[in-house]
């Protein structure tokens, strides 16, 4: 009888190798801590608990509660060389993206299900939920004066330095070939002014963008701020605290109002050239 001759696997990618580390139940790679069926199914802990499961959707075997810890320790050893499937694959998207970057990028992925960003910021009355290519035309149709603003704007504002405030506004760079949100707060109990812009989309995309701002009473006095952008997913707040944004104190703000009593200022969005 001839000996069959094995054949090495020498380009492990060739195996889809995120299937041995895929959870039973949201068939998703497994999140630690990591539970099994009596037959060795493995699925995340969070997930049985979820659904109140009690058996293995595969063999319908009872599930146990040991921890598979060594299961965990190879997944933790693998993390970052495996490569998945984003989980928005299906709606478009098309990053491979190691195992270890899976949660940050779902979370800023421009597949994702986006929320009224005017409810999140600015406390609106706005349940609206939908793709990111619908979020010009909700703004347009619900947030009429909230979608003004072009990437390069002049504007004036009057500010009422005795109530908090937030302004929020949808910007489209280069007609919907990115979004911007502009966001503006009032803070004061602190006695500050704030600014801000955050692309919408992924961090590794919005660094390559920065923003100018200006705010002037007439041709002299200038106050000149440029910032790289952060994304959509940043909280704004820890932004504001961490003054990586346009930050003018109340007493400053109030020597570069206008006759009008109004604040002016100017800003414009840059995409870095490389």
């Amino acid at each position: 009888m001839d000996k069959i001759k094995k054949q090495p696997i020498k380009d492990l990618s060739l195996l889809d190798q995120t299937k041995m580390l895929e959870c039973s139940i949201c068939l998703d790679v497994v999140v630690p801590p990591i539970v099994q069926c009596e037959v060795g199914h493995i699925m995340c802990k969070k997930c049985v608990e979820s659904v109140h499961l009690k058996h293995c959707p595969i063999c319908r075997q009872p599930i146990t509660n040991r921890r598979h810890v060594a299961f965990e320790q190879l997944l933790e050893s693998v993390r970052g060389k495996l490569e998945t499937e984003c989980r928005f694959s299906a709606k478009g998207c098309k990053y491979k993206v190691a195992v270890s970057d899976k949660d940050n990028h779902e979370r800023d992925c421009r597949h994702r299900t986006f929320r009224c960003e005017g409810k999140i910021f600015a406390d609106w009355t706005c349940d609206w939920t939908g793709e990111y290519s619908e979020l010009e035309n909700h703004f347009k149709t619900a947030h009429k004066s909230n979608a003004t603003m072009q990437y390069t704007t002049k504007a004036s504002i009057k500010v009422n330095f005795n109530h908090e405030y937030k302004d929020l506004q949808l910007i489209s760079f280069f007609n919907g070939q990115a979004y911007f949100y502009y966001k503006h707060f009032v803070d004061k109990n602190n006695e500050k002014l704030y600014w801000t812009i955050q692309y919408v989309g992924l961090q590794s995309n919005a660094v390559h963008y920065f923003y100018e701002f200006e705010i002037a009473n007439g041709p002299i006095r200038k106050i000149k701020v440029t910032e790289i952008c952060y994304n959509d997913t940043k909280i704004c707040k820890e932004i504001f605290e961490e003054e990586k944004c346009v930050v003018v104190p109340f007493k400053a703000a109030k020597s570069y109002l206008n006759e009008n009593g109004e604040l002016a200022f100017r800003f414009r969005i840059t995409k870095i050239k490389h």
